[in-house]
């Protein structure tokens, strides 16, 4: 059954494949290209062309771009077939050779114009200056060691002069001469004359040193003044002092043997200098009582201020709490008897403190006495 099958199968192809190669091959026969899309000189066309077994062929036509009339001039260019702007002028006119109507100079320029023999249309053009044109430069008059020289050229062009200066040459001077010899107190001066123009150049000699002799003991060392020496020049007969110092003192029994000074008073000093300074401070006096005045004085004139600020302006009020606070801590410190009475006595107002807080019965007759220090021996 299988056998049969693929028999039938085989003879099936070869039955389409002759009658394939029977077939007689069709060739296309196009009529002529017809217009689809119009091509314009900006954007492409389209033409198709059929055949008569119902093939469609098409193809795409370039923009044809903006064409101007080469033999119009007219400005602006316009396209010959859509009309659009192509530019402002046109490369086509038939100008007759350049006409020039101002001649240059050095310093200015000039111009020139030309006409198209179609349109009639003139056209400028600026013609660049023509810039100087100098010679050489030939010396007018040589220079010297005592005026300019001078030199100039002309342009070749409109003639101008143009002038300059020559430097002065150097003076030719002779050997230095000295007019006056130096000293140890004044300076001398020399002087040298040009040869060319006889112009005379002066300068100064510095001052030369002293010429001092050997130093003389004019008072001699001792324990209770200085020794003084001097010399003098040989010259100007200036005189140059010395201190030469002093000698010490030779004590015996606190008595110099030579000028007789006594040393007691330096002795009594360094006794008291050596004493031992022993100092008892009072915690409760020096810090804590203190203390307790800054807090109570920070509570009231921070009180104060939240109270004012509402009432008065800020900066009002900031002063008035600083002097609340100098008020209520000296005040606090008087009660606290951290001052004695002599120490309250010494701050302002102290008196008026003292005798207000005694009718109070804050301070009695013994005030606050503490001692600060005691010597110890």
């Amino acid at each position: 059954m299988k056998k049969f099958i693929r028999l039938l199968f085989s003879m099936a192809v070869c039955a389409c494949l002759l009658m394939a190669s029977c077939k007689k091959e069709h060739t296309h026969e196009f009529s002529e290209w017809q217009t689809s899309i119009v091509t314009t000189c900006t954007t492409d066309g389209e033409e198709y062309r059929n055949c008569s077994c119902g093939e469609v062929e098409t193809r795409t036509v370039k923009a044809t771009g903006h064409h101007e009339d080469e033999n119009s001039c007219a400005e602006p260019v316009l396209c010959v077939d859509c009309g659009a702007r192509i530019k402002d002028k046109s490369d086509h006119h038939k100008f007759t050779e350049w006409q020039v109507t101002k001649e240059p100079t050095c310093t200015t320029t000039g111009s020139r114009t030309h006409t198209c023999t179609v349109c009639n249309i003139t056209r400028s053009e600026i013609i660049n200056a023509l810039n100087h044109n100098y010679s050489e430069w030939q010396v007018t008059k040589e220079p010297t060691c005592s005026s300019f020289g001078e030199q100039r050229r002309v342009c070749s062009n409109c003639k101008e002069v143009l002038k300059e200066s020559i430097a002065k040459l150097p003076h030719n001077y002779d050997e230095w001469q000295v007019t006056k010899e130096p000293s140890c107190i004044y300076e001398g001066t020399k002087r040298h004359i040009c040869l060319e123009c006889s112009a005379i150049e002066t300068e100064a000699i510095p001052m030369v040193d002293h010429k001092f002799g050997e130093w003389q003991v004019t008072k001699e060392i001792s324990c209770d003044h200085y020794g003084v020496s001097e010399r003098k020049c040989n010259t100007c007969d200036l005189v140059e002092e010395k201190n030469d110092g002093i000698k010490d003192h030779n004590y015996e029994n606190n008595v110099c043997t030579k000028c007789g000074h006594s040393r007691e008073v330096n002795v009594k000093l360094e006794e008291i200098l050596n004493k031992n300074i022993d100092l008892k401070l009072d915690k409760k006096k020096f810090v804590f009582k203190p203390m307790l005045a800054s807090i109570i004085m920070s509570v009231f004139a921070y009180t104060f201020y939240l109270v004012m600020i509402t009432r008065i302006n800020d900066k009002i009020v900031t002063v008035l709490s600083l002097l609340m606070c100098a008020i209520i801590y000296i005040v606090v410190l008087a009660i606290l008897k951290i001052f004695s009475k002599e120490e309250l006595f010494m701050i302002p107002f102290g008196q008026k403190i003292y005798y207000f807080l005694k009718k109070l019965g804050l301070y009695g007759n013994g005030l606050n006495a503490d001692k600060m220090y005691t010597y110890k021996r």
